[in-house]
């Protein structure tokens, strides 16, 4: 399981133009700290932070500890992909 920690409801927000299409855009992102292992499975000695991108107008998520939600994995155009969904956890 992957652990994620949200100290702060503190959200960053980016618009502009896409140099590309010439269409605008806005995301906002929240900060977290995530508990990960590296590439052979050892945990790491201390989370890594990490930006998650928030969809259209949704709240920050609220301090607390947090794991993967299962729609964070879909099949699109048969590529896996993968959206950050956080569920909180008790601990």
């Amino acid at each position: 399981m992957i652990l994620f920690e949200i100290d702060s409801t503190a959200v960053e927000t980016f618009s502009g133009v896409s140099q590309t299409t010439g269409r605008p855009y806005n995301f906002s992102v929240q900060s977290a700290y995530a508990y990960t292992v590296d590439s052979v499975g050892k945990e790491r000695k201390f989370p890594e932070i990490v930006q998650i991108n928030l969809k259209d107008g949704a709240k920050p998520y609220p301090v607390g500890k947090y794991t993967v939600c299962p729609s964070s994995l879909y099949v699109k155009e048969k590529r896996m992909m993968f959206t950050p969904r956080l569920v909180k956890v008790d601990k």
